[in-house]
């Protein structure tokens, strides 16, 4: 394998070894009742690998900032074989599209309604709740297409993380190795992936012989790949099952204004059979869920996506259309109290088993004033992944801890007018530098001075105090290597660059002030 196999190089020997410390691939979290009539399992997905979710606007450049339901689906497909059809007549089987999951659970598309406030990262405002009296000057901007776990006025965020990997398209000739211009076939392309560690949730909805049927089938499966290129690095996935749920009588919400908004993109049809993105048409599906008519919009907050796909068994393409991109909201009314408590949460549309058409109807919301809390990306663990956890910045404070750490040492330097004024300076100074650079820690580098100038004569008592004089006691070390540390976000020093760092500016700050001074010069 590689480059230039063909000229002896490349030859590679493998061994199948058995790894009994890889988790396994599907755990139970909830209790599992045979008997039950469950109509929904809840679950979560933890990604081993990067996961490929090609974009329909982006092409394998880019991927969705989700996993949709339609892989999913294609998940239970594969687990099930020739048994997915007889599966799929018992019922509709929805697999709704997986979203990042923070410590609170399943997050949801922030509304379109929702906006930040121009350079003020943590403030918000709701213009689905805004009215004459709310009226201010402050400069709004849009949101973006983020994720979000609401408690009240608080608003948390939850980003997702991406990666960019690089591959080489190979020509037909395997003899070649490396990229040619001229070569349209042999060129370096990039794939843009969710990184691997993030947790993603969602639910699968049926009838209970298919919820029991599709608990058996992946509890059954050795592993789980699913996404682009999963027969290469990509689409390693965990399967954790978080709870399961009957279908229970729905509580009764009676409301004259209430919040509509989609959790997922809708694709809709208008009267003449033609899709559609007419806001009377999605107003058309929210009178037929709710069993009235005469609903009016009072406001709209509208966004749009392009949709698409690829049918497997046909070997084509699916249509590419325009749709309701998930966020999209309304703000609707009616001429007398109606009861919205009867959706809740459901699917419109088409493409529903796909994780198409989530839709949620709530109460008007009156906060109008939000408050913002980013927790960034969060891992399989439920650790939050934010800026302050990712390499960059880590790399960064380290670098920032070097720079301090070597700042003292010279600032300490400065301030040795006595020992760069003594007869034997020159000489302790560069023989301490040679030493440093022949060790690799403090304490082995103290044992080498003291060796070298263990002898009882008085100019080695000499270099051997003035030495003394430039180390720092061990305790003293180490409290300024955990100050410094401490200093930048607790970022971890080891004992061998903290010495590294430190006694380097140390010495050859020393050896620089006694060369001014011999040459002349004014300390």
């Amino acid at each position: 394998m590689g480059l230039n196999r063909t000229r002896g190089m490349g030859e590679v020997k493998a061994e199948l070894i058995e790894d009994g410390s890889r988790e396994k691939a599907f755990s139970c979290e909830a209790e599992y009742d045979p008997q039950a009539s469950y109509c929904r399992m809840d679950y979560r997905m933890e990604l081993r690998s990067p996961l490929l979710c090609k974009s329909v606007a982006g092409g394998q450049a880019r991927t969705m900032d989700y996993i949709d339901g339609a892989k999913m689906l294609g998940l239970i497909a594969q687990s099930a074989g020739a048994e997915f059809l007889l599966l799929m007549e018992k019922g509709e089987l929805i697999c709704s599209n997986v979203y990042v999951c923070g410590p609170e659970g399943r997050c949801l598309p922030l509304s379109a309604s929702v906006y930040r406030v121009k350079n003020e990262k943590k403030s918000g405002r709701d213009r689905a709740a805004e009215d004459e009296k709310c009226r201010e000057s402050v400069q709004l901007s849009a949101a973006g297409d983020k994720y979000m776990y609401k408690n009240g006025q608080e608003i948390t965020i939850h980003e997702v993380e991406t990666q960019i990997r690089y591959h080489h398209s190979r020509p037909a000739d395997k003899s070649i190795g490396h990229v040619s211009k001229s070569d349209a076939e042999n060129q370096m392309y990039q794939l843009e992936s969710l990184s691997e560690g993030q947790s993603f949730a969602g639910c699968v909805l049926g009838t209970p012989e298919q919820i029991h049927q599709v608990f058996a089938l992946l509890k059954s499966q050795s592993h789980f790949r699913l996404g682009y290129n999963r027969s290469a690095e990509y689409g390693d996935v965990r399967l954790v099952v978080t709870g399961f749920a009957e279908e229970g009588r729905k509580l009764s919400h009676m409301a004259e204004r209430f919040f509509v908004k989609l959790n997922a993109p809708a694709i809709l049809y208008n009267r003449y059979g033609m899709y559609s993105t007419d806001e009377k048409d999605l107003l058309r599906e929210v009178e037929r869920i709710l069993g009235v008519e005469g609903l009016r919009i009072e406001k709209r907050f509208l966004k749009y996506i392009e949709v698409g796909g690829y049918n497997t068994t046909w070997d084509a393409r699916k249509p590419t259309i325009l749709a309701f991109d998930k966020g999209t909201a309304l703000l609707c009314e009616a001429d007398r109290p109606i009861d919205i408590g009867v959706c809740g949460s459901g699917f419109i549309g088409e493409r529903c088993s796909e994780g198409y058409g989530e839709i949620e109807i709530v109460s008007a919301p009156t906060a109008y004033e939000l408050q913002f809390r980013e927790t960034g990306a969060v891992s399989a663990a439920g650790e939050s992944m934010n800026a302050a956890d990712c390499e960059l910045l880590r790399s960064l404070r380290k670098k920032a801890a070097e720079s301090d750490l070597e700042n003292r040492a010279a600032e300490r330097a400065r301030g040795m007018r006595s020992f760069v004024n003594s007869q034997n300076a020159a000489a302790v100074v560069s023989q301490m530098i040679l030493m440093f650079q022949e060790q690799d820690s403090s304490a082995s580098f103290q044992g080498a001075i003291r060796e070298r100038y263990e002898k009882r004569t008085d100019s080695k008592q000499a270099k051997l105090k003035m030495a003394e004089s430039v180390l720092l006691q061990d305790e003293d070390f180490a409290r300024l290597r955990e100050e410094v540390s401490s200093s930048y976000g607790g970022v971890g020093i080891t004992e061998q660059e903290a010495y590294r760092w430190y006694y380097g500016a140390l010495l050859y700050q020393l050896k620089y002030d006694v060369r001014h001074i011999r040459q002349g010069g004014e300390s």
